[in-house]
């Protein structure tokens, strides 16, 4: 959440938003929950269900993944789940990526 955020469905909404291009709506039941330290940076990430309501095109990369050349893949959750599984990281950062969405992956997998 952002200090801005007044609550999980609002953050989820506005991160959706930012990250794929759309406009969600949130189930409010949370399926997971991590909490991320490394170095100096403390993160939470909080799970939930959405559904596409409407895909407005517009994703906001920082200037930092899109130089690296980032982009988004609708698939399955099946799909998704192989894909990271699949996958081989270059640095800790991206092995700690990859662990915390398999996690987050097989939480919904199980509800």
């Amino acid at each position: 959440m952002e200090p801005e955020d007044p609550n999980d469905t609002i953050a989820c909404q506005r991160e959706a938003l930012e990250e794929t291009g759309c406009e969600v709506i949130v189930r409010p039941q949370l399926i997971a929950k991590t909490i991320e330290y490394r170095g100096t940076l403390h993160q939470e990430s909080h799970a939930y269900v959405c559904t596409v309501g409407k895909d407005t095109g517009k994703v906001e990369l920082t200037e930092l993944e899109a130089s690296e050349g980032l982009a988004h893949l609708w698939c399955s959750v099946l799909g998704a789940l192989q894909k990271m599984n699949a996958v081989k990281p270059t640095t800790e950062l991206g092995d700690f990526i990859k662990k915390r969405d398999i996690f987050l992956l097989e939480a919904y997998l199980q509800t």
